[in-house]
């Protein structure tokens, strides 16, 4: 699981074994700065989706859409990878107390009365799973292109 206590070792924002699990390193980025968002506030954050000018608590460029430079539509698509959509703060907050999350990695409520305030919980627990998980089958796949490789050296030699 990436710490984001120190310093990283290099200057990718995204875990490369989580974009080949999900085939998308947008989504690798999304979940990285989620496990960041969830280690700074703990669970239960609020964020806008895009820039909102004149919202309740919206800064300039704290948006998602700023803040990981993309497009509304290439956020979407992150977020229905990986989210489930409640519609209330309540049924939010349980679940992210409860720590399943409806086993997604992402539950979301957006607060209509407030400009569209969207209300993030992060299921840490799955997120390390997947990313022990993706983490074990890079290595196997590493061994297995090694041996291949190997294999392929020894060909024609007696």
């Amino acid at each position: 699981f990436p710490s984001h206590d120190k310093k990283p070792s290099t200057t990718r924002g995204y875990s490369p074994e989580i974009a080949k699990l999900f085939g998308s390193r947008d989504i690798a980025i999304f979940l990285n700065q989620m496990a960041y968002r969830h280690s700074q506030s703990g669970n239960g954050f609020y964020k806008y989706v895009d820039a909102s000018p004149g919202a309740n608590g919206y800064r300039e460029g704290d948006s998602w859409c700023e803040e990981l430079v993309m497009s509304r539509y290439e956020f979407k698509k992150c977020r229905d990878a990986v989210s489930t959509r409640v519609y209330s703060k309540k049924q939010a907050e349980e679940l992210a107390d409860s720590g399943t999350s409806i086993d997604s990695l992402v539950t979301y409520y957006i607060c209509k009365s407030n400009r569209n305030i969207t209300y993030w919980y992060f299921n840490e627990k799955l997120y390390k799973k997947l990313y022990a998980f993706a983490n074990a089958n890079t290595q196997k796949v590493v061994e297995v292109e090694d041996k291949a490789e190997v294999k392929k050296t020894n060909l024609g030699r007696s």
